[in-house]
């Protein structure tokens, strides 16, 4: 649900990871959020969803064999 990318690592403490994802906005949702603000107020490019997904290296999340679709 987070979707944190496989290369992430957490630090500190066993309660401190899981504190870090219980207050972590989604990085996949952070990206799009993003992506927006820079369109609307900075005329920035608009990477589409399949760019982000692969800098956050989370193409996983869209393989239909691992879904199952």
């Amino acid at each position: 649900m987070q979707t944190f990318p496989d290369w992430w690592a957490f630090s500190g403490t066993s309660r401190h990871p899981i504190r870090q994802v219980g207050n972590a906005v989604p990085p996949l949702l952070g990206a799009v959020v993003g992506r927006e603000i820079m369109k609307q107020f900075f005329g920035g490019e608009r990477r589409s969803l399949k760019e982000i997904v692969d800098i956050l290296g989370q193409d996983n999340l869209f393989n239909d064999e691992i879904n199952g679709l």
